[in-house]
């Protein structure tokens, strides 16, 4: 996609006609995703997201979730992410944390 974008000059409108020509059984991302990619790569060099990105977790749900593995030993890091609506791998970095020694300032992300 970026290198059809560059075969446009730069042009999202060129680059979305081209893109169909090239690819006419896939489906054809908007002219935005275009400009997007390239700022993207130019900004960044790459695609991944930067880290420490995203929504910052409480405390206050660190202390829930380890509360739930100290209240009851046989509940599994998926339980504790199912009922309290985060993702695993975040979890999983608050149970591996010693329970007396985690970071109290320490956002998870």
């Amino acid at each position: 996609m970026h290198f059809v974008y560059g075969f446009c000059n730069g042009s999202s409108l060129a680059a979305v006609r081209e893109y169909q020509r090239i690819f006419p059984n896939r489906i054809v991302p908007g002219r935005r995703m275009f400009t997007d990619i390239h700022r993207n790569l130019s900004n960044h060099g790459s695609f991944h997201r930067m880290q420490g990105s995203g929504r910052p977790l409480g405390n206050y749900r660190m202390d829930i979730a380890l509360n739930m593995f100290e209240n009851n030993l046989q509940i599994s890091i998926r339980n504790v992410s199912e009922i309290m609506d985060i993702p695993r791998s975040i979890v999983r970095k608050m149970y591996e944390y010693p329970f007396d020694s985690y970071p109290k300032n320490n956002n998870f992300r």
